[in-house]
């Protein structure tokens, strides 16, 4: 690489060089400067280009709203969920509001796939290594790809609806770091995906996180509808909330409220979802201004000239609101949808079968396993009323749960709280003073 100091031409000698000028090199001095200067310049101008060429960018500076540079590759996530034959039909409502790949178990034989509207079916590529990871109590019946991001794998059973069986098959088939678990019956939100990639980097330095999606829910008794009753009142067009504006609405209408609120607040009080909404708006409202700025920056260019691009490879908006960290539970009863990294932490306990504590029983091991939960900003999750499945009206009977499904409980959370090591245990989410 050339220097920033001068160097003596190859062609004068050193010697020749410090020695006082002869009236004969004095007559040829103009000519060799001017050489002299023709080779300084041109090793200038080389060095100039080498030198721009490995000097780090200069950090371009970014307007109010505009969202930093956050590396973006290796993250991914997918929504899993589960079925029986008979909800299988709300996969398309998934299907229409996720931007990203799908992977859903069933139970029922390919004929049911129509039932998705998630794209045309073909048999999957990988039906063979799906198979070798089933849990011994599914019986397997084949795996489809639907479109081209949609998997669903086939099963049949015996005995009581395996829940989380059904759930680890599904997680079986992911291929993307993250991954948000849902029942079939809460539809996403047409922004959930992008809000999730939007906190890369914040998946990145936290691998044991567990990011809560605000969970909200569309009210109606529906427990004895018929099927052609409940497929009708579910399709009126925004009746489950896609956008934060559709959400507002329903929400200030009362139509809509947080899961679960009306009989067990602590499921998902600790999310404390009014300030997710109080915060949302004001990230909203923030972008809002940002977009005024730059229509008013268009309108200040000359005819025929758009406003100046924001720099290429700008996350969207969403990665500048910051997840909101939950210091403690306000309850043990807590049992939030989380997006969680791809690895054995989130799958899921088989013992549990039917209805009651199948999803909570997670949400105590990642406590107690050190897991720091926060809240995700922008995207959320919408409860859709239907008819109370056959598990919950046994699980209703039998006086909201059992003494088997109790005692196992207890057993799951003991033992979490005993291979709790003390790096972990120094750091898990407590339980808040009361």
């Amino acid at each position: 690489m050339l220097s920033h100091r001068h160097t003596v031409s190859p062609s004068v000698d050193v010697e020749e060089a410090d020695t006082p000028l002869s009236p004969r090199r004095r007559r040829r001095r103009p000519r060799r400067c001017a050489l002299c200067c023709v080779l300084t310049v041109l090793a200038a101008v080389v060095f100039a280009s080498i030198t721009l060429a490995t000097l780090p960018e200069e950090e371009v500076p970014l307007d109010e709203g505009a969202a930093p540079l956050v590396p973006t590759e290796g993250i991914g996530a997918t929504l899993a969920t589960q079925a029986s034959s008979d909800r299988v039909w709300l996969l398309r409502f998934l299907c229409a509001r996720w931007s990203g790949p799908i992977s859903v178990a069933v139970v029922g034989d390919p004929s049911i796939a129509t039932e998705a509207v998630c794209g045309a079916s073909k048999p999957h590529p990988s039906s063979s290594l799906l198979r070798a990871k089933i849990d011994p109590s599914l019986k397997w019946r084949g795996a489809l790809l639907l479109g081209t991001t949609t998997t669903m794998q086939l099963f049949a059973y015996q005995g009581n609806y395996p829940i989380n069986a059904l759930r680890n098959a599904a997680l079986n088939a992911i291929t993307t770091s993250h991954v948000l678990v849902v029942d079939i019956d809460f539809f996403p939100s047409t922004e959930l995906h992008e809000a999730i990639l939007a906190q890369s980097l914040y998946l990145k330095n936290h691998p044991r996180s567990a990011l809560v999606v605000p969970a909200f829910q569309r009210k109606g008794n529906w427990r004895g509808y018929s099927d052609k009753r409940w497929r009708r009142e579910l399709s009126k067009p925004d009746f489950i909330p896609e956008t934060f504006a559709q959400l507002l609405d329903c929400l200030a209408s009362v139509a809509c409220i947080v899961f679960d609120f009306t009989w067990n607040r602590d499921a998902h009080g600790t999310t404390n979802t009014a300030d997710w909404v109080e915060a949302t708006a004001k990230a909203a409202s923030t972008r809002a201004v940002h977009a005024a700025s730059r229509i008013r920056v268009a309108e200040a260019q000359p005819s025929g000239k758009d406003a100046p691009k924001l720099p290429e490879g700008l996350l969207p908006f969403a990665s500048y609101v910051e997840p909101r960290r939950i210091a403690c539970f306000k309850s043990a009863r807590f049992e939030p949808y989380v997006v969680l990294r791809n690895n054995a932490d989130a799958f899921y306990d088989v013992s549990y079968t039917g209805y009651g504590k199948n999803k909570i029983e997670q949400i105590a091991r990642l406590r107690y396993a050190g897991y720091e939960f926060a809240v995700l900003p922008l995207g959320f999750l919408v409860h859709a009323p239907h008819p109370w499945s056959s598990s919950k009206r046994s699980w209703m009977a039998s006086g909201r749960g059992s003494h088997e499904t109790d005692r196992l409980y207890k057993e799951t959370v003991a033992e979490a709280r005993d291979n709790v090591d003390a790096r972990d245990g120094a750091n898990r989410t407590w339980l808040c003073e009361r």
